[in-house]
Protein backbone atom coordinates (compact mmCIF):
# COMPACT_ATOMS: atom_id res chain seq x y z
CA UNK A 1 0.00 0.00 0.00
CA UNK A 2 1.70 3.31 -0.91
CA UNK A 3 1.55 5.77 1.69
CA UNK A 4 0.19 9.47 1.80
CA UNK A 5 3.61 10.61 2.05
CA UNK A 6 5.27 8.34 -0.98
CA UNK A 7 2.85 10.25 -3.01
CA UNK A 8 3.67 13.42 -1.81
CA UNK A 9 7.05 13.07 -2.50
CA UNK A 10 6.22 11.49 -5.84
CA UNK A 11 4.08 14.24 -6.81
CA UNK A 12 6.47 16.84 -5.85
CA UNK A 13 9.43 15.46 -7.67
CA UNK A 14 7.42 15.28 -10.87
CA UNK A 15 6.17 18.94 -11.11
CA UNK A 16 9.92 20.02 -9.89
CA UNK A 17 11.10 17.79 -12.86
CA UNK A 18 7.88 19.60 -15.01
CA UNK A 19 9.54 23.10 -14.23
CA UNK A 20 13.19 22.73 -13.71
CA UNK A 21 13.82 26.33 -14.95
CA UNK A 22 11.48 27.62 -11.60
CA UNK A 23 13.47 29.24 -8.80
CA UNK A 24 11.97 27.68 -5.89
CA UNK A 25 9.48 24.98 -4.98
CA UNK A 26 7.11 23.89 -2.45
CA UNK A 27 7.93 21.64 0.03
CA UNK A 28 4.52 20.76 1.15
CA UNK A 29 2.34 19.34 -1.31
CA UNK A 30 -1.56 18.39 -0.95
CA UNK A 31 -1.08 19.15 3.12
CA UNK A 32 1.43 16.09 3.81
CA UNK A 33 5.12 17.10 4.99
CA UNK A 34 8.00 15.71 2.76
CA UNK A 35 10.45 13.48 4.55
CA UNK A 36 13.14 14.72 2.89
CA UNK A 37 15.48 12.10 3.41
CA UNK A 38 13.07 9.41 1.56
CA UNK A 39 12.90 12.78 -1.17
CA UNK A 40 16.62 12.38 -1.77
CA UNK A 41 16.61 8.95 -1.55
CA UNK A 42 14.13 8.57 -4.04
CA UNK A 43 15.70 11.56 -6.41
CA UNK A 44 18.72 10.14 -5.82
CA UNK A 45 17.84 7.11 -7.31
CA UNK A 46 15.99 8.35 -10.52
CA UNK A 47 19.35 10.46 -11.15
CA UNK A 48 17.96 14.03 -10.34
CA UNK A 49 19.02 15.01 -7.09
CA UNK A 50 20.50 18.16 -8.41
CA UNK A 51 17.13 19.36 -9.78
CA UNK A 52 15.76 19.58 -5.99
CA UNK A 53 17.31 22.90 -5.52
CA UNK A 54 16.49 25.08 -4.26
CA UNK A 55 13.16 23.91 -2.32
CA UNK A 56 11.16 26.13 -0.05
CA UNK A 57 10.69 24.31 3.57
CA UNK A 58 13.54 22.47 3.55
CA UNK A 59 15.11 21.83 7.15
CA UNK A 60 18.28 23.77 6.97
CA UNK A 61 20.62 20.65 6.53
CA UNK A 62 18.88 19.14 3.41
CA UNK A 63 18.34 22.66 2.08
CA UNK A 64 22.27 22.58 2.83
CA UNK A 65 23.13 19.40 1.62
CA UNK A 66 20.80 20.17 -1.60
CA UNK A 67 22.83 23.63 -2.38
CA UNK A 68 26.19 21.73 -2.03
CA UNK A 69 25.13 19.00 -4.90
CA UNK A 70 23.61 21.52 -7.30
CA UNK A 71 26.74 23.80 -7.17
CA UNK A 72 29.51 20.68 -7.43
CA UNK A 73 26.73 19.02 -10.37
CA UNK A 74 27.32 22.81 -12.08
CA UNK A 75 30.71 22.81 -11.65
CA UNK A 76 31.05 19.87 -13.22
CA UNK A 77 28.94 20.10 -16.73
CA UNK A 78 30.96 23.47 -16.79
CA UNK A 79 34.04 21.36 -17.15
CA UNK A 80 32.11 18.85 -19.27
CA UNK A 81 31.01 21.65 -21.61
CA UNK A 82 34.52 22.72 -22.02
CA UNK A 83 35.50 19.37 -23.01
CA UNK A 84 33.16 18.93 -25.54
CA UNK A 85 34.12 22.02 -27.10
CA UNK A 86 37.69 20.69 -27.04
CA UNK A 87 36.43 17.56 -28.54
CA UNK A 88 34.86 19.57 -30.95
CA UNK A 89 37.91 21.56 -31.94
CA UNK A 90 39.97 18.36 -32.24
CA UNK A 91 37.19 16.91 -34.45
CA UNK A 92 36.69 19.82 -36.61
CA UNK A 93 40.78 20.21 -37.10
CA UNK A 94 40.86 16.63 -39.29
CA UNK A 95 37.58 17.54 -40.87
CA UNK A 96 35.29 15.58 -39.18
CA UNK A 97 31.94 17.72 -37.95
CA UNK A 98 30.23 15.34 -34.69
CA UNK A 99 26.66 14.93 -33.94
CA UNK A 100 25.40 15.97 -30.93
CA UNK A 101 23.16 13.34 -28.99
CA UNK A 102 21.33 13.46 -25.76
CA UNK A 103 23.42 15.48 -22.92
CA UNK A 104 25.47 16.94 -25.22
CA UNK A 105 23.22 18.23 -27.02
CA UNK A 106 21.98 20.09 -24.15
CA UNK A 107 25.80 21.20 -22.90
CA UNK A 108 26.04 23.18 -25.96
CA UNK A 109 22.67 24.96 -26.74
CA UNK A 110 22.35 25.80 -22.92
CA UNK A 111 24.14 28.29 -21.16
CA UNK A 112 26.51 28.58 -18.31
CA UNK A 113 25.05 26.68 -15.35
CA UNK A 114 21.32 25.87 -17.28
CA UNK A 115 22.62 22.30 -17.17
CA UNK A 116 22.80 22.04 -13.47
CA UNK A 117 19.97 20.22 -13.24
CA UNK A 118 20.94 17.45 -15.82
CA UNK A 119 23.08 14.52 -14.48
CA UNK A 120 25.38 13.45 -17.08
CA UNK A 121 27.71 10.78 -17.31
CA UNK A 122 29.09 10.85 -20.58
CA UNK A 123 29.24 12.77 -23.79
CA UNK A 124 27.80 11.17 -27.01
CA UNK A 125 28.94 12.30 -30.65
CA UNK A 126 28.11 10.46 -33.57
CA UNK A 127 30.54 10.37 -36.47
CA UNK A 128 30.74 9.01 -39.84
CA UNK A 129 32.10 5.22 -39.95
CA UNK A 130 34.56 5.86 -42.02
CA UNK A 131 36.42 8.66 -39.70
CA UNK A 132 35.59 6.61 -36.58
CA UNK A 133 39.41 5.70 -36.71
CA UNK A 134 40.56 9.28 -37.34
CA UNK A 135 38.21 10.68 -34.30
CA UNK A 136 39.01 7.98 -32.12
CA UNK A 137 43.02 9.82 -33.37
CA UNK A 138 42.20 13.22 -31.96
CA UNK A 139 40.47 12.58 -29.05
CA UNK A 140 43.52 10.20 -27.91
CA UNK A 141 45.46 13.57 -28.84
CA UNK A 142 43.63 15.42 -26.39
CA UNK A 143 44.51 12.98 -23.58
CA UNK A 144 41.45 10.39 -23.46
CA UNK A 145 42.25 6.58 -23.47
CA UNK A 146 39.76 3.62 -24.49
CA UNK A 147 38.74 1.44 -21.22
CA UNK A 148 39.26 -1.51 -23.49
CA UNK A 149 40.07 -3.15 -26.83
CA UNK A 150 36.85 -4.89 -27.24
CA UNK A 151 35.37 -3.67 -30.13
CA UNK A 152 33.08 -4.73 -33.32
CA UNK A 153 31.68 -2.54 -35.29
CA UNK A 154 28.98 -4.97 -36.83
CA UNK A 155 28.18 -5.30 -33.38
CA UNK A 156 28.71 -2.22 -31.14
CA UNK A 157 27.29 1.39 -31.83
CA UNK A 158 29.94 3.12 -30.33
CA UNK A 159 34.21 2.48 -29.82
CA UNK A 160 34.70 1.23 -26.24
CA UNK A 161 34.51 4.11 -23.76
CA UNK A 162 37.51 6.76 -24.10
CA UNK A 163 38.38 8.49 -20.67
CA UNK A 164 40.35 11.14 -19.97
CA UNK A 165 43.04 11.30 -16.80
CA UNK A 166 40.92 11.63 -13.66
CA UNK A 167 38.20 9.40 -15.16
CA UNK A 168 35.08 12.20 -14.41
CA UNK A 169 33.23 11.15 -17.41
CA UNK A 170 33.19 9.06 -20.87
CA UNK A 171 33.29 10.09 -24.37
CA UNK A 172 30.93 7.85 -26.31
CA UNK A 173 31.75 8.45 -30.49
CA UNK A 174 29.21 6.49 -31.67
CA UNK A 175 28.73 5.20 -35.86
CA UNK A 176 24.97 4.59 -35.41
CA UNK A 177 22.26 5.39 -32.65
CA UNK A 178 21.93 2.12 -31.20
CA UNK A 179 23.65 -1.28 -31.46
CA UNK A 180 20.39 -3.70 -32.35
CA UNK A 181 19.50 -0.99 -35.12
CA UNK A 182 16.26 -0.74 -32.85
CA UNK A 183 14.72 2.35 -35.25
CA UNK A 184 16.11 1.94 -38.58
CA UNK A 185 13.64 5.28 -39.13
CA UNK A 186 15.54 7.12 -36.75
CA UNK A 187 19.04 5.80 -38.06
CA UNK A 188 18.70 7.26 -41.44
CA UNK A 189 16.27 10.27 -40.58
CA UNK A 190 18.60 11.85 -37.49
CA UNK A 191 21.95 12.40 -39.30
CA UNK A 192 20.18 13.96 -42.25
CA UNK A 193 18.20 15.94 -40.13
CA UNK A 194 21.26 17.36 -38.25
CA UNK A 195 21.33 21.38 -38.43
CA UNK A 196 25.57 23.00 -38.09
CA UNK A 197 25.87 24.97 -35.19
CA UNK A 198 28.70 26.67 -33.74
CA UNK A 199 30.03 27.10 -30.14
CA UNK A 200 32.97 28.94 -29.49
CA UNK A 201 34.24 28.35 -32.55
CA UNK A 202 33.69 24.50 -32.26
CA UNK A 203 31.41 23.14 -35.78
CA UNK A 204 28.42 20.65 -34.30
CA UNK A 205 25.52 19.30 -35.66
CA UNK A 206 22.54 19.19 -33.75
CA UNK A 207 19.08 16.97 -34.73
CA UNK A 208 16.05 18.24 -34.55
CA UNK A 209 13.69 18.69 -31.85
CA UNK A 210 11.54 15.73 -33.17
CA UNK A 211 14.75 13.19 -33.99
CA UNK A 212 16.20 14.27 -30.34
CA UNK A 213 12.69 13.69 -28.51
CA UNK A 214 12.33 10.53 -30.13
CA UNK A 215 15.91 9.43 -29.59
CA UNK A 216 15.77 10.12 -25.93
CA UNK A 217 12.01 7.92 -25.65
CA UNK A 218 13.79 5.34 -27.04
CA UNK A 219 16.58 5.15 -25.65
CA UNK A 220 15.47 4.83 -22.51
CA UNK A 221 12.43 2.34 -23.21
CA UNK A 222 13.68 0.20 -25.96
CA UNK A 223 17.38 0.10 -25.39
CA UNK A 224 17.45 -0.06 -21.73
CA UNK A 225 14.20 -2.12 -21.86
CA UNK A 226 12.69 0.28 -19.34
CA UNK A 227 9.39 -0.48 -21.38
CA UNK A 228 9.63 -4.24 -20.81
CA UNK A 229 10.09 -3.97 -17.21
CA UNK A 230 7.45 -1.40 -17.18
CA UNK A 231 9.87 1.20 -15.97
CA UNK A 232 9.93 5.22 -16.11
CA UNK A 233 13.67 6.70 -14.95
CA UNK A 234 12.70 10.24 -13.85
CA UNK A 235 15.91 11.86 -15.21
CA UNK A 236 14.40 11.11 -18.74
CA UNK A 237 11.46 13.34 -17.42
CA UNK A 238 13.76 15.68 -16.77
CA UNK A 239 15.55 16.14 -20.07
CA UNK A 240 12.11 16.01 -22.09
CA UNK A 241 10.64 18.91 -19.58
CA UNK A 242 14.40 20.93 -20.86
CA UNK A 243 13.97 19.55 -24.02
CA UNK A 244 10.35 20.88 -24.18
CA UNK A 245 9.86 24.34 -21.94
CA UNK A 246 12.03 26.99 -23.35
CA UNK A 247 9.27 27.06 -26.15
CA UNK A 248 11.30 28.10 -28.56
CA UNK A 249 10.60 25.40 -31.04
CA UNK A 250 7.28 24.15 -30.82
CA UNK A 251 6.82 20.18 -30.80
CA UNK A 252 4.99 18.50 -33.35
CA UNK A 253 4.02 15.09 -31.21
CA UNK A 254 3.11 13.24 -34.08
CA UNK A 255 6.55 13.45 -35.96
CA UNK A 256 7.81 12.65 -32.61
Amino acid sequence: MTSPATIAATVTLLRRLASPGAADFPGVVVGVALDWEQMVAFASAQLVLPALHPAMGAPADAAKFLAGVHAANAARNSDMRASLIRIGHGLNARGIVPILLKGAGLLATSGRGETAWRFLSDLDLLVPEGQLEAAVAAACGLGFMPTNADYNLARDAHFPALVASGGQFALELHTRVFADRAMPPLESRLPAGARRIVVEGAVFRLPSLADRLAHLIAHAQLHHGHFRARRLLLRGFLELSMLTGGGADPVDWEEV
